[in-house]
């Protein structure tokens, strides 16, 4: 979530994208009125990257991270982000370890990355990925395949 915050009395956007602390600068100085505009905005853009719709250079164009973020995500029809193209297991673990650094300890993303060394990419990395399916609108063949029932016998814990 992010937040309205004051610098020389001129508001600015403080978010996260990508994973990367983002703070831009605005031209509103602060006022009630103009801390309510920024809100707006701020939810705006909130929404738009919960929905993957989010375009750094479309909000703040002169920004040195548009630049940096336009460069990483390809954009498809009408200049919204389509969002990265993975074709390989390998290319999702990049992305992924990259978006997710921030939220570990050093201990862990160590044990994730050695697990993904060992393990996990040497056997899988260079399989079609299927995975992500619901993440980058991909519709997964197995979807309407439905599990088998399983036979359990009923629990009476107080009998």
């Amino acid at each position: 979530m992010g937040s309205i915050n004051v610098r020389n009395n001129k508001l600015y956007l403080d978010f996260r994208f990508k994973g990367v602390r983002c703070r831009e600068m605005t031209t509103l100085e602060d006022k009630a009125a103009n801390r309510i505009r920024a809100t707006a905005v701020l939810k705006r853009i909130e929404a738009e990257i919960q929905l993957n719709q989010f375009k750094y250079s479309h909000h703040f164009p002169n920004s040195k991270n548009a630049q940096k973020f336009d460069a990483y995500m390809p954009t498809g029809e009408g200049g919204v982000c389509a969002g990265p193209k993975y074709d390989l297991v390998r290319e999702f673990v990049e992305q992924w370890l990259l978006e997710r650094k921030a939220e570990w300890r050093p201990s862990q993303l160590r044990t994730i990355e050695d697990i993904l060394a060992l393990y996990v990419l040497p056997r899988f990395g260079d399989v079609v990925l299927n995975d992500a399916a619901e993440r980058y609108d991909f519709t997964s063949p197995w979807k309407s395949i439905k599990t088998l029932p399983v036979n359990r016998k009923p629990v009476h814990p107080f009998t």
